[in-house]
């Protein structure tokens, strides 16, 4: 830690968030157990005391597990596709039977999503590919426990789609959704045994600086059934924002989500004000 005090400070007093301290001006401080801690400094000089305090600025120290002197490979696979295209993974999960889901993309024949199931020594069982009516990407695989998967992918037409697959690659259901304006769609479990899933969907315009309509995506957030059918679905928006020659939309996007122990929903995406650079998005 480094003293940064004005006023030429002769003592100091750092509290370290895990009960310790010291009275050194930059102390070199380790922490025993992983955690979020925050810190404390109280600089003394002639003209008196100050305390900084970490959580005043949101700010923190997190200290992590330190990662182990040598790590060991346990194995290494690549899963090209026949000829010359172009193949990508956004995601994995390990499944039931302590193997691992793959979901990404294949530019071969199809074009589309792709999802590879492989054993614990990562050997592979089978794969698919999905046409999702134009090409498209797979984003976000969760693990069934009947040993299943349930995938959220989106066309280049920029729509939703959530397929649900059995644990031997079958296709037991698909549920087209809203667009997404070719942004990465997120699923995950709802507490009822349904899905909840996050994204994008565009809602149009008109802009009085250029007198035309224009697209602008919004928040979208939809509720599933176990079975895939609709519950509800909403958006979410912060609307308009106005400067002296214009009024500006604002970009909203969600990129994840997950139910909170209250029955609710958490969604985490950016928020992007044209213009005015993007921020964290938490609702």
């Amino acid at each position: 830690f480094t003293d940064m005090s004005a006023r030429d400070p002769t003592a100091w007093h750092w509290e370290f968030g895990d009960g310790t301290t010291s009275d050194v001006q930059n102390p070199v401080h380790t922490y025993t157990s992983p955690g979020v801690y925050l810190v404390n400094l109280t600089a003394t000089s002639a003209y008196g005391s100050n305390t900084y305090k970490m959580a005043d600025d949101d700010r923190c120290i997190i200290a992590l597990q330190p990662l182990p002197s040598s790590l060991t490979v346990g194995w290494m696979n690549t899963y090209p596709t026949s000829g010359i295209s172009d193949d990508d993974s956004y995601g994995v999960v390990k499944t039931s039977d302590g193997g691992y889901a793959i979901i990404g993309y294949t530019g071969g024949t199809v074009r589309g999503p792709r999802l590879i199931k492989v054993d614990a020594n990562g050997v592979k069982v089978w794969e698919r590919s999905y046409n999702t009516g134009s090409y498209g990407y797979g984003y976000n695989v969760i693990a069934e426990a009947d040993g299943g998967l349930t995938f959220a992918a989106a066309n280049a037409d920029g729509q939703i789609i959530i397929y649900r697959i059995s644990a031997d690659g079958t296709t037991l259901w698909s549920t087209p959704l809203a667009s997404s304006e070719g942004n990465r769609p997120d699923i995950a479990h709802t507490e009822d045994g349904g899905y909840i899933v996050t994204g994008a969907k565009p809602y149009k315009y008109y802009d009085t600086w250029y007198g035309d309509y224009f697209w602008c995506p919004n928040v979208y957030l939809a509720k599933l059934s176990s079975g895939g059918a609709m519950v509800w679905e909403t958006t979410m928006g912060r609307g308009t924002y106005v400067l002296s020659w214009d009024t500006y939309q604002v970009v909203d996007v969600g990129y994840a989500v997950e139910q909170t122990s209250d029955g609710g929903y958490i969604v985490g995406g950016y928020i992007d004000p044209y213009g005015l650079g993007s921020d964290l998005y938490l609702v």
